[in-house]
């Protein structure tokens, strides 16, 4: 009989995160998420100082016919979807072990969303999660979840923004170019904030640009002996 982990090694999946739930509202596929193109095939970035980074593949993804209207300090979801399934594993569900990181990055106001590249260091992070050690090994609060939170701080001023969500898995990642990203990003008009957090030169990351392919979060060997301090990269999360 094939083990968890075994396949784990042997399949490659995308989680794909290409629609946004808020309000109770689940929106259609890519209506406010840059479509990404896997020509029917889905694979991970390993990459870390390729374009694709930045929003997946193509480049920037291809802009969605609406920005989803959000109101700051509230919460919305996105479900994962992957192209690969197998009997052992909810298709629905992330259950490759790894961080689930969420970023931000205001569009400028002479650029419209659709045409903003997000080149640079202008992604600030809001959100990503820790893994505890259950059974021996690590374990993030991500896996084996349908739905995957965030609340958009209540701190940031108004306007447009790229929602940049990234989950890295880490069950190959002891050797260079082994950690899979998957990453999406959503354009959002937020509304209702205070405007108190000004982003500085050393709160904003760039992708690519901000990793290093072995940066201790990426380089790593999650299986044996199991580490007791790993830390998601791109700095802390925004704290309002």
């Amino acid at each position: 009989m094939e083990s968890k982990h075994s396949l784990l090694s042997q399949l490659t999946t995308q989680d794909n995160f290409f629609s946004l739930t808020y309000n109770g509202i689940q929106h259609d596929k890519w209506e406010n998420v840059r479509q990404v193109n896997h020509d029917g095939i889905a694979f991970p970035e390993l990459d870390v100082y390729g374009p694709n980074m930045t929003c997946n593949r193509p480049e920037l993804g291809t802009p969605p016919p609406n920005t989803l209207n959000v109101t700051a300090g509230s919460e919305l979801s996105l479900p994962p979807r992957h192209t690969v399934s197998h009997k052992l594993f909810n298709s629905h569900a992330i259950f490759h072990p790894g961080p689930l990181s969420f970023y931000m990055a205001k569009v400028p106001k002479d650029i419209r969303i659709e045409d903003f590249d997000a080149k640079g260091a202008v992604f600030f992070k809001i959100s990503s999660d820790s893994p505890s050690i259950v059974d021996s090994r690590l374990r993030w609060p991500n896996q084996d979840r349908t739905e995957h939170s965030v609340t958009i701080p209540a701190c940031i001023a108004d306007g447009d923004y790229l929602l940049r969500v990234e989950h890295i898995a880490l069950h190959e990642a002891r050797a260079v170019r082994g950690a899979q990203f998957y990453m999406s990003c959503a354009h959002v008009r937020v509304r209702g904030g205070s405007g108190a957090f000004e982003p500085g030169t050393t709160s904003l990351v760039a992708f690519p640009g901000s990793f290093e392919a072995t940066d201790p979060g990426i380089l790593v060997y999650i299986w044996y002996p199991v580490p007791t301090d790993y830390v998601a990269p791109g700095g802390p999360a925004l704290v309002c």
